[in-house]
């Protein structure tokens, strides 16, 4: 019926924010994996080097998007006011069962 919701949909959207601790865990840390090195070669102006705990404690989740067509989560990371990325936000993509397969830098 038209304007109903997906079911399938709506379900993995349940099971993602009922597993979103554990998710946003793994998201933080495949970030710092894939750009803390970045950051501390390229972005940082001052001060000594980010560590990884640092850098993770940094970022705010700050979306979570669905691409309905491939059924698949995606989140947006932010760096608030802090200088990280000089604003610029961090899209995370997920897998089907919601393991992280691609970060990148945007804006």
């Amino acid at each position: 019926m038209a304007g109903q919701p997906d079911e399938q949909l709506v379900e993995h959207a349940r099971n993602f924010v009922g597993r979103l601790e554990e998710i946003d865990t793994a998201s933080r840390e495949a970030i710092a994996e894939e750009l803390l090195e970045t950051f501390n070669d390229v972005w940082r102006e001052v001060g000594p080097p980010y560590t990884r705990e640092r850098f993770v404690g940094k970022l705010q989740l700050t979306n979570l998007t669905w691409l309905y067509r491939e059924d698949r989560p995606y989140a947006w990371y932010g760096t608030g006011k802090s200088d990280l990325f000089q604003g610029h936000e961090i899209e995370v993509h997920y897998n089907h069962d919601f393991s992280v397969y691609s970060v990148g830098l945007y804006g």
